[in-house]
């Protein structure tokens, strides 16, 4: 009997050091083994040395492994477009857009350096500048862009009159016909849906 209790105990105290040599937790997923049992463990000086060695090549690999990518940056909803109620028929409070006959002499960015501005007429979608070329002031011209749309003020084309006799303006509006008078007395009518001078009457 007194053998068989020897026996017991001598194989507790097997298993009970067998449980202590065992790890109580399994290695960080973020590092590899080494790491993990540098955190652990403190042997000799050389063997530590090692360790962290090995520990630094492993973090290194881990921060080598590519990221997962970034969600595309969400839409940004663009404002929408503006009323195309004329000014002079809006409400005090209400947004609107100019039209008509516009005593501006600045030219649009797409024609800064081709022509020199007397005035333009514009409407929701057009814009018609009157005026003369840069290079030749004797030489009326119609610039023509768009409105309201992408690119903004696209260009839509230059179009000289038919005589050369000074600058031209915008006199009148008839409907899409564009009345010019040019500095020399000369009457031109443009057409801005046909984008073509019409004989007058």
């Amino acid at each position: 009997m007194r053998h068989l209790l020897a026996l017991a105990l001598v194989c507790c105290i097997a298993c009970s050091g067998e449980a202590e040599l065992l790890p109580s937790s399994s290695p960080s997923p973020k590092f590899g083994s080494a790491c993990w049992e540098l955190s652990q463990r403190a042997d000799s000086a050389a063997k530590t040395q090692d360790l962290q060695d090995e520990c630094e090549q492993e973090q290194t690999f881990v921060e080598s492994l590519p990221t997962k990518a970034s969600p595309p940056p969400t839409p940004v909803s663009l404002p929408p477009p503006p009323s195309l109620v004329p000014c002079d028929q809006a409400r005090p409070s209400e947004s609107c857009v100019l039209v008509g006959i516009v005593e501006d002499r600045q030219p649009p960015p797409v024609y800064q350096h081709q022509v020199v501005v007397s005035n333009a007429w514009v409407s929701a979608d057009r814009m018609v500048f009157a005026g003369s070329l840069s290079a030749d002031p004797d030489q009326g011209v119609v610039a023509v862009t768009g409105r309201f749309e992408q690119p903004i003020n696209r260009a839509l084309g230059e179009y000289l009159t038919p005589i050369k006799d000074g600058p031209v303006r915008v006199a009148d509006v008839t409907g899409g016909l564009l009345t010019l008078k040019s500095t020399g007395g000369t009457t031109f009518v443009f057409d801005v849906d046909s984008f073509q001078y019409v004989p007058t009457h």
